[in-house]
Formats: C-alpha cells, sequence, structure tokens
C-alpha cells in the first residue's frame, strides 16, 4: 500500500482485523459456494486463502504486486512528480 503512502505492515495488520469478524460458520458456506467454481474445484486450501484475512496474505500479495509494478512510485512523492 506503499502507493497510498501507508506502510504494508501497518495495512496488513488492520487487514487482519477482519479474520476476527468471520465466524466459521460463515466462512465453510463461502467455501462450499466457492467449490462450485470450476476454477477452484479441488482446490479447498486455495478457497480458504481466498476468503482469510490473515496478514502474511496480505504482505506477499504486496510483494506481488511491488515485483510486479515495480516502475510504479507513491503518486505524492514529490521526487518523482513529473508536471
Amino acid at each position: 500500500m506503499s502507493l497510498c503512502g501507508v506502510d504494508d505492515e501497518v495495512v496488513a495488520q488492520e487487514y487482519s482485523f477482519t479474520e476476527v469478524g468471520l465466524t466459521r460458520e460463515w466462512k465453510e458456506s463461502v467455501i462450499e459456494h466457492l467449490m462450485d467454481n470450476p476454477a477452484l474445484k479441488g482446490n479447498m486450501e486455495g478457497a480458504w486463502n481466498m476468503i482469510s484475512a490473515k496478514s502474511i496474505l496480505f504482505l506477499r500479495l504486496s510483494i506481488s504486486v511491488a515485483n510486479t509494478f515495480q516502475d510504479c512510485k507513491y503518486a505524492g512523492d514529490s521526487q518523482n512528480d513529473t508536471r
């Protein structure tokens, strides 16, 4: 989330609070629905990761995005402002 000027660890911690509010019953019903999707057939772990709000998963996503779009700079960074 450096694009927004917020440290990734802070965002990941805040994101993980979502995990607390989701009941096991709700998660299981969503997993059941997701398993009907051909893209997830037989991939129970993938489905659980998809609905998870664990901070480590957010951090991995953040690293992946940074690696994929490494030339993108924070919009508020005056050193990189090309206006």
